[in-house]
């Protein structure tokens, strides 16, 4: 039976005197990331409770590391609104170019007007997801693509993992693999600052404007000739159930 994995870096050497050119050195973790695999076969997450709950003690702990030296700016800069910063950065995603969708400018101004007025940046995942990381025997193996991460709130990683647009057809299941309570539960002990549900709703909100953004942007990737792709074309139509969600969301928040 074929075992499933990744390579996972553990070292790089970028100096050519030890083989003649740079090389980097991984470890093979086994595992499934398939998002939709892991949502509806109970045989490869027994356990969806300890699972979930082992994904909040994870996330929690990498909001542990706040910005500490100039040498991490190479995660982007340290900003004393970030989640403002972000709903802005989207708005000019949308500008550059040139997409007009009311509906979701609608949603990022709320979301702008709305933002926190005081926070203290950690590092997020930015993608911390059912499909980006791995399960092994019903426990957690790796977190993938950290390509996304930076300094932020840390209750975006909360908003994104939970948001209705990444549970894959479970809505009534955290990131679709289990209870929200048992992640929330696993944050909260891991000394993780737990909202309330209603204050969860913004960063749900957020999660799904920025993935509309993002699937705008895919999709200017086919129209503009760059890529031609039926995938990016057909991620082209995310963006009007995302926004159905942002007015949804919208009249249940307070």
């Amino acid at each position: 039976m074929r075992e499933f994995g990744w390579q996972v870096p553990r070292a790089l050497c970028d100096t050519p005197d030890v083989i003649g050119r740079p090389f980097f050195i991984t470890d093979f973790v086994p595992g499934l990331a398939t998002a939709h695999r892991l949502v509806r076969d109970d045989g490869l997450v027994p356990d969806r409770a300890a699972l979930t709950f082992e994904l909040g003690q994870n996330l929690a702990r990498i909001h542990r590391v706040v910005p500490p030296v100039v040498e991490l700016a190479f995660l982007g800069p340290v900003e004393s609104q970030p989640t403002l910063a972000l709903v802005r950065l989207q708005r000019s995603h949308l500008d550059m170019i040139g997409v007009a969708d009311p509906a979701l400018e609608w949603g990022l101004r709320w979301l702008e007007l709305h933002a926190p007025a005081e926070e203290s940046s950690r590092l997020v995942h930015r993608d911390f997801r059912t499909g980006n990381y791995m399960v092994h025997e019903g426990r957690l193996a790796a977190l993938l693509d950290w390509e996304f991460a930076g300094w932020g709130n840390p209750l975006e990683d909360l908003g994104w993992f939970t948001a209705k647009c990444w549970c894959f057809g479970r809505p009534d299941l955290a990131g679709g693999v289990g209870p929200l309570s048992s992640f929330l539960g696993g944050y909260r002990e891991e000394g993780g600052n737990v909202p309330s549900l209603e204050e969860l709703q913004y960063w749900q909100m957020l999660a799904h404007a920025r993935w509309a953004v993002a699937a705008h942007l895919q999709a200017n990737r086919h129209y503009s000739g760059r890529e031609r792709s039926l995938e990016l074309l057909l991620t082209g139509r995310i963006p009007s159930q995302l926004n159905l969600e942002l007015l949804l969301a919208k009249g249940r928040a307070r």
